[in-house]
């Protein structure tokens, strides 16, 4: 608070001007953060057992017995057996596992706010015999 002396020029009157300090709230919108959301490739090796099937051809010599003699079957005979294996085929296909949504929330919060303000108030201070018509003045604030 400033006190200023107001100039008296004897038969006027005088007068003075008062003041308070009022408070006036506004609010800006700052950014607080920012955030980024992104997708991560990762790679791994998976290791699983498949069992497989192949076949496999058995060819088995027999002697003849000495003692019998049969030739009559002198021509040759040629037997085909086929023979096969299981093969693994590998085929990959990506497989949706979960959604990750993102979104903004907005709340409101109460926020209290002191702060301190400056009034000016009339004060009367008497010396010897002045006479007031009104000594309320103080009383008022």
């Amino acid at each position: 608070m400033i006190l200023k002396k107001i100039p008296y020029d004897g038969d006027s009157g005088v007068e003075m001007q008062l003041g308070e300090e009022q408070m006036k709230i506004s609010k800006d919108k700052i950014q607080t953060g920012k955030v980024s959301i992104h997708k991560e490739i990762l790679t791994g090796e998976k290791n699983i057992t498949v069992p497989v099937k192949r076949e496999e051809l058995i060819i088995e010599k027999t002697v003849p017995d000495s003692k019998s003699h049969n030739k009559s079957g002198s021509h040759s005979e040629s037997i085909r057996i086929p023979v096969s294996e299981e093969r693994i085929d590998i085929h990959k296909r990506p497989v949706d596992l979960e959604d990750v949504s993102v979104s903004k929330h907005q709340y409101e919060e109460v926020k209290h706010i002191t702060e301190t303000l400056k009034k000016e108030i009339p004060h009367i201070g008497i010396k010897g015999n002045a006479k007031i018509v009104d000594k309320g003045i103080d009383k008022e604030y």
